[in-house]
Order: structure tokens, then C-alpha cells, then sequence
């Protein structure tokens, strides 16, 4: 029995049927922590039918972290994919037993995930070849086009600033990465809708706009999934990371200056409807881990002892 994870969450989770994705983020206080982990981890995924999909180191904050720093409370995230609710839980047995004896400056926080179909449907159709180029000459990017963080990025709570844009465009614009996008929705417009069908309505509509723009460049969404629960385990990093998340979304770029340009290309329709649907949202773009530090990407606490995962305002 799943004993040391909160009732809430083991049974948000066993409502579930079908098959479950775990976003892990990570803070370790040293590489040798979070390689210790890793291995742990792959052992205990292998043992309860779970696969590893990826694991990311983050680059930035680039909105929804007011931090000076730009960085956001993790320097490490995982995804993994289990096949049902069963073995998941007995996978997050093993992580939240890790949790209670790591030590106390080791973050932890975790998303529990019901892939989103609709989403899904977009990375199968990007492995078609004829897909890209097709719909490349059918939606083309204006690159023309100037990103404005005021404009494309800053609903509520967002803090999304020239100097954050700025910072990202430091970086090797040829290089892929894989940008975060943490939301929260506001609650329906209409009685009687939940937000899960809200935002089930909400995501495909955009997809027709933003998949054809997307997948015309190489990107499409690696990771997509309904918020069905929150784990964390105390630590004074995760305030700025806490809140009544709905949805997670992972988006591969084959370049960074493909993100640059496609975000100002979406019709303004796009921009008002995000801004209506969500209430807070995170970006964070992120890049696949080599294995070497990246403590720096983490702001210092000071760590305090904890326990296990419990639930988080959900």
C-alpha cells in the first residue's frame, strides 16, 4: 500500500484510467545528488513497467518568475510515462521514501499528468514527412514580425520583461530546446462546464490555429496533460512554483529563433483568448541534460528538514 502519499492524491490518481506522465522537478544541492537519484530512479521505472521519456535541464525563466535572477526554483526536470494509475503509484512509493531520507536541500516537485489527446495527435502527424514542408508553404512564419514580452507573453501574473527576452536571445538561436508552459486557468465562463472540459475546448481550438504554424517549422508539443494532482515536499524553494495548476505543456522547437518567430506570428485572437483563459502561466525554456552542474540555476535557501510528498493546492 501507498501509505506516505496523501489520500487526495491517491485517489485523484486512481481515477485515472488509461495511462499516466510524472513531470519531476528537481533542485539537488550537488551533481553527485541528482545522479544518485537518476540512477535510483531509472531502477525503480524499470521495476514498476515505467519508461523514462526525457530528462531537461532548465536554461531560464523567461515569464511567471518575478526572481531578479531569471531563474526559476528547479535546475533539473524528468518525464516519465507509466502505462496505469497502479504502477505509477508504486513508483511515487519509492520517489516520496527517497524524499524522506534525501538531503534537506534536495527539492522535489512533481506534476501527475492525464496526457491530453488532442495534443498527442499533433506529435504522431509531425512524424509524417510530407507534414512539415506541406504545412510550411500552406501557414508560413512571418519572421518579419517583433516579439513583444508585453504583448505575447504577459497574461496575469507572468512577469514577462524586455530584459528576460533579451537574456533568451543570448543564447545559440540555432540550437533545439524545449519551452515549459505551466498554466492556470480561470474558472469557466459557464455553469455547469468543469474546467477540464473548458480547457479540453480551449486546447483544441487553438491547436487549429497554433499546430499547423508549429509543426510547419519542426516543433510540436512533446508533453501535453491535464493537471490531475500536485506533489511537493515542503521546501522553501517551492513557494513560487505552488498553485492550482490545470495544465502542462513541453513544446519542442528545432531552433530557438523558430520560437522568436512563430509566438508573434499567431493571429491576435490567440493573444485574447490566452489572456482570457488563463490566470497565471509559467515558460521556461529548457534543454536536454548532459550530466554536468547546474546548481547555478537554482536561487539558495536555506533548506530546512522535510517529510514526504504532500499534496499541494489542488
Amino acid at each position: 500500500m501507498v501509505l506516505s502519499l496523501p489520500l487526495e492524491s491517491i485517489e485523484a490518481i486512481q481515477s485515472c484510467s488509461g495511462s499516466l506522465e510524472l513531470v519531476h522537478f528537481l533542485a539537488p544541492p550537488n551533481d553527485k545528488a541528482l545522479q544518485s537519484f537518476l540512477n535510483a530512479s531509472q531502477s525503480w521505472l524499470s521495476r514498476y513497467g515505467g519508461t523514462r521519456r526525457m530528462t531537461l535541464a532548465t536554461d531560464m525563466a523567461l515569464s511567471g518568475f518575478p526572481e531578479q535572477n531569471n531563474k526559476g526554483p528547479f535546475s533539473v526536470f524528468t518525464v516519465d510515462a507509466f502505462p496505469d494509475s497502479k504502477q505509477a503509484l508504486d513508483y511515487l512509493q519509492e520517489v516520496s521514501l527517497h524524499n524522506e531520507n534525501a538531503p534537506p536541500d534536495f527539492f522535489s516537485y512533481m506534476l501527475v499528468l492525464k496526457p491530453e489527446p488532442s495534443m498527442k495527435i499533433l506529435a504522431v502527424l509531425r512524424k509524417l514527412y510530407v507534414v512539415q514542408p506541406l504545412l510550411g508553404l500552406l501557414f508560413p512564419v512571418d519572421r518579419s514580425l517583433d516579439f513583444k514580452p508585453d504583448v505575447h507573453l504577459n497574461q496575469p501574473e507572468r512577469n514577462a520583461t524586455q530584459e528576460k527576452l533579451d537574456e533568451f536571445r543570448t543564447r545559440d538561436l540555432k540550437a533545439p530546446f524545449y519551452n515549459i508552459n505551466l498554466n492556470r486557468f480561470y474558472d469557466p465562463p459557464q455553469d455547469g462546464v468543469s474546467k477540464e472540459e473548458y480547457y479540453k475546448e480551449f486546447s483544441q481550438e487553438t491547436a487549429k490555429i497554433t499546430g499547423p504554424r508549429l509543426l510547419g517549422l519542426g516543433a510540436y508539443p512533446a508533453v501535453s496533460g491535464n493537471v490531475l494532482t500536485v506533489l511537493e515536499d515542503g521546501s522553501p524553494r517551492q513557494h513560487s512554483l505552488q498553485d492550482q495548476w490545470d495544465n502542462f505543456l513541453l513544446v519542442y522547437y528545432p531552433q530557438r529563433q523558430d520560437y522568436l518567430d512563430v509566438i508573434p506570428s499567431f493571429p491576435d485572437e490567440i493573444v485574447e483568448q490566452r489572456a482570457k483563459a488563463y490566470q497565471r502561466g509559467v515558460q521556461i525554456p529548457s534543454v536536454e541534460y548532459k550530466g554536468t552542474s547546474h546548481d547555478s540555476n537554482a536561487p539558495e535557501t536555506g533548506g530546512q528538514s522535510r517529510g514526504i510528498f504532500r499534496q499541494c493546492g489542488m
